[in-house]
């Protein structure tokens, strides 16, 4: 069979797609993540490496458009309807090209079997390249998956790995390899399945003999009993584990603030009357630390006296806030600011005398969200700014701490994460290396609100804390407000009729268990992506420059026989 019907090639595409986007939330399926890929895949085998990157293409279309279709939702929340439908375009577009990039390295590895098959005694060699597949084909995949992470600014949303954040067992290899070792476990038995799949039809189609032995799908079986195993006895030997732990109370606090609300000062005083009743409602449990949302508060905190006196008065209660608010600096003669002025999306840690204690300023700001790239070369750009000014990103993580305990007094370090920034594992990874023993997500999903957005962010935060080892804290404005163990169990503010909690007025008090951040490191935290992801990118990167150059060494000897 050298080539398949048209039909069959829309419908793998379509069923690939489609497979892959019910993998994710909003259905969240994560059973169908395991055998998505096997309709491109067997496209992928017969199909040459030049013609089936139209195809993966599609089939990433049909996964990204409905997938991030919440950007629509901006044309309510952010811009007009217009801008938010050509984002929503531009950026789908963009995310397919990589499936479509796979597709290609997947076709250039599948179809090398053929000339195997020309040689003489080429059952071993045969049988050896598909077990070879099995791990070739996931390393394609993670090398593009983290090209992506990290191009053009990196947009590593939807991982194949995120779509298990559920699976527990599963996801605790993310501490040797982070999210790109489960993505490649997860196309392990993409591939294995799509392998045996062929090589029964081929048997049959020739009404031939098959051996008994599977290698490939036996391969594939024990690189998945190995990690569900491995991730098993993670779960049952973390349960036992309080030696050497300090417990910290946090009261994580959700305002559900509509966000055409957020900057109309007339809605000030509803704001700070959800902030003011739910914070002391969390008060009244006795918390080590409360944590509100991010740009919890509507002027710049550094700059206003009425909102620091309203935190002051909070505080007074006997527990620090951990504050969610721009900042405004004053600098002259400089081109990235505003009449002279300089905004920042930070925390402030305010002490229980009122004082800051600390401050974090977010460092990777959202691309046409909190900055508008080449406005300074290109003024009419500046329009399109939803909040109607750039921010200047932070330089650096920051180290705050929060007092535990009466006698002796212990200091628990922590590192704070606005917003997105939770989706790029390399900010994680530096913040706790520098001594954070647990992290604190503040973020507004509002932008997006009613749409699968929020659980699909909270999803990646999973990911954060599996890798490095440490407990996480989110505090959404509307979203999942949840607090999250280091083996990645959600513990969330659940509503009556929403297990999420999203569009919830209230507030979570909850412990989480923290040692030693030099204690508690894992693999990933301490070499990063240089174990797998970076070794994975390099070997698609050399597979493409591989087939590049045969393709043209094979167009130079066709011309010259001619």
């Amino acid at each position: 069979m050298s080539f398949l019907p048209i039909i069959l090639r829309v419908f793998a595409v379509l069923t690939s797609g489609a497979l892959l986007y019910v993998a994710f939330p909003p259905v969240g399926d994560v059973h169908s993540a395991w055998l998505a890929f096997m309709p491109l895949l067997i496209l992928a085998r017969y199909t040459t490496p030049r013609k089936v990157f139209k195809w993966g293409y599609i089939s990433g279309l049909v996964f990204w458009l409905p997938s991030i279709s919440w950007l629509l939702r901006l044309g309510q929340t952010g811009t007009n309807i217009y801008l938010a439908a050509l984002g929503w375009v531009l950026l789908s577009a963009y995310a397919a090209i990589y499936t479509g990039l796979f597709s290609v390295a997947a076709s250039i590895l599948l179809r090398h079997e053929d000339e195997l098959m020309k040689r003489e005694n080429n059952a071993i060699p045969v049988a050896l390249w598909r077990v070879q597949l099995v791990f070739l084909i996931p390393a394609a995949w993670v090398g593009v998956e983290y090209i992506r992470a990290v191009l053009l600014g990196g947009f590593p949303w939807n991982q194949l790995g995120v779509s298990q954040y559920s699976n527990l067992s599963i996801i605790q290899i993310a501490a040797w390899g982070g999210v790109y070792m489960v993505s490649a476990v997860v196309m392990v038995m993409n591939v294995a399945l799509t392998l045996t799949g062929l090589r029964l039809a081929n048997v049959y189609m020739r009404k031939g003999k098959s051996s008994r032995f599977r290698y490939e799908l036996m391969v594939g079986l024990l690189i998945c009993a190995l990690c569900w195993m491995t991730g098993t006895r993670k779960l049952m030997k973390n349960s036992l584990e309080t030696e050497g732990m300090t417990e910290v109370r946090i009261a994580a606090v959700q305002p559900n603030t509509v966000q055409i609300k957020k900057w109309d000062l007339g809605y000030e005083i509803d704001i700070f009357s959800r902030l003011l009743k739910q914070t002391r409602l969390a008060a009244i449990n006795g918390p080590h630390l409360i944590v509100w949302p991010e740009t919890a508060v509507m002027r710049p905190y550094n700059m206003d006296d009425v909102t620091q006196e309203f935190v002051r008065e909070l505080t007074a209660l006997g527990t620090p806030i951990l504050v969610g608010a721009m900042e405004k600096e004053h600098v002259a003669n400089s081109e990235d600011v505003y009449n002279n002025w300089r905004f920042y999306n930070s925390s402030f840690l305010v002490g229980v005398d009122g004082e800051t204690q600390g401050k974090y300023r977010k460092q990777h700001l959202v691309p046409f969200g909190e900055c508008i790239p080449l406005e300074t070369k290109f003024e009419f750009i500046k329009r399109i700014a939803p909040l109607g000014f750039s921010c200047t990103p932070g330089a650096e993580s920051t180290l705050m701490e929060v007092k535990v305990g009466g006698d002796p007094v212990v200091n628990v370090p922590f590192s704070v994460l606005i917003c997105f920034e939770d989706i790029f594992s390399g900010l994680s990874r530096k913040a706790v290396k520098e001594g954070a023993e647990f992290l604190v997500n503040q973020t507004n999903d509002a932008w997006f609100d009613g749409t699968a957005a929020s659980v699909q962010h909270m999803s990646h935060c999973v990911f954060r804390a599996v890798e490095n080892g440490v407990p996480i804290v989110r505090s959404a404005n509307t979203g999942v407000t949840c607090f999250i163990n280091k083996i990645g169990v959600v513990n969330v503010l659940a509503g009556l009729d929403n297990k999420y909690g999203v569009a919830v007025e209230g507030f979570k008090v909850s412990g989480i268990m923290v040692s030693d951040a030099e204690k508690g490191r894992t693999l990933y935290n301490r070499c990063g992506d240089m174990i797998f992801a970076i070794p994975c990118a390099m070997l698609v990167l050399g597979l493409f420059a591989f087939a590049g150059c045969r393709t043209y060494n094979k167009q130079r000897k066709n011309n010259h026989d001619r």
